[in-house]
């Protein structure tokens, strides 16, 4: 079964209709996103806190959420970064308003 036409003259390869596994994948979908974005940073905000707390009473348990903390801010970034490509969400303006309201408090660096 051939599953994909080379065109020589363009140098490309052109996949069948039919075989393209990651097709499903290619669309963003508006639920999945606000659930992405809404765990990541809740996690993230309660992680953060259970450090500071941590912190001002001499806990040690905090060396072990600092891993889990990076990455969820590395998560965090992955999420911005989406938005910066306008993948993340369908609308340019929810890519925009995600993507810098998830930016700025983080990340010091202008989105626009």
């Amino acid at each position: 079964m051939n599953t994909k036409n080379i065109s020589i003259e363009s140098g490309e390869e052109n996949f069948d209709k039919s075989f393209n596994p990651i097709k499903k994948f290619q669309k963003p979908y508006i639920f999945k996103s606000l659930f992405q974005v809404l765990f990541c940073l809740v996690s993230l905000i309660s992680c953060y806190i259970a450090i500071y707390i941590g912190i001002l009473h001499h806990l040690y348990w905090v060396f072990f959420l600092s891993p889990v903390a990076t990455g969820l801010a590395i998560r965090t970034f992955t999420l911005q970064h989406d938005c910066g490509h306008g993948s993340l969400f369908r609308s340019p303006w929810a890519n925009n308003f995600i993507g810098g309201g998830i930016e700025e408090p983080l990340v010091d660096v202008p989105w626009f």
